[in-house]
């Protein structure tokens, strides 16, 4: 069974959860959980969140505090609003909608859905091999995104008020440089959207 937290906690520290954890309240306060094999809920205002090797699912709700979450096996979606979002080695695929704050996930593999309106979103993943689609959108600022060295995907991207910027080769930027379309490793699917307010920067892929 999930483990209850005390709520309005100033530090709170788990390893090897085996049970998952659940966390309310409202801060300021500091959750870190390491080897969870149970599932995972945060929510709260003014709670900093960092999660380290979590085996199953994780569900994050903040306000005003940043979140982490390094190493996920299953599925993470993360709601926050005025924290930045710092995300590495997810597996399991990821869903983000924040406001208000900077959104990093690196060493992704699968899909990928951001809802942001922030001052920038960072994707990268190490491989293309996500059977469903993804959408990467920013309302408030810019987009970076790293394709992988391996497997493929179709890429839409798109700049409501700035300029598209690719280094794909089969990626190519048209339409007076607010759009880019087409494949990485001639790949037709799954297909991956980007949409920015400000600049879109695409890179990355398999090299020949």
């Amino acid at each position: 069974e999930s483990q209850p937290v005390a709520k309005q906690t100033a530090a709170l520290t788990g390893a090897d959860l085996r049970g998952g954890a659940t966390v309310g309240g409202s801060g300021p306060a500091r959750v870190a959980l390491e080897g969870t094999a149970g599932p995972v809920v945060v929510e709260g205002a003014l709670i900093e969140v960092s999660i380290r090797e979590s085996f199953s699912p994780v569900e994050i709700r903040t306000r005003d505090a940043d979140v982490e979450v390094a190493g996920a096996s299953a599925a993470v979606r993360i709601g926050s609003e005025r924290g930045n979002v710092a995300g590495s080695r997810l597996t399991g695929g990821v869903t983000v909608v924040g406001s208000g704050g900077g959104v990093s996930l690196e060493g992704v593999v699968g899909p990928v859905r951001v809802e942001a309106d922030g001052p920038w979103v960072r994707v990268a993943w190490i491989a293309n091999s996500a059977r469903d689609d993804s959408r990467i959108r920013n309302a408030g600022g810019d987009v970076e995104v790293v394709f992988g060295s391996s497997g493929g995907c179709r890429v839409e991207a798109q700049s409501s008020e700035g300029r598209v910027e690719s280094d794909l080769p089969g990626v190519p930027v048209v339409e007076g440089g607010e759009r880019a379309e087409g494949s990485v490793g001639e790949a037709v699917r799954p297909l991956v959207r980007v949409l920015a307010r400000g600049d879109v920067r695409l890179s990355g892929g398999p090299r020949e």
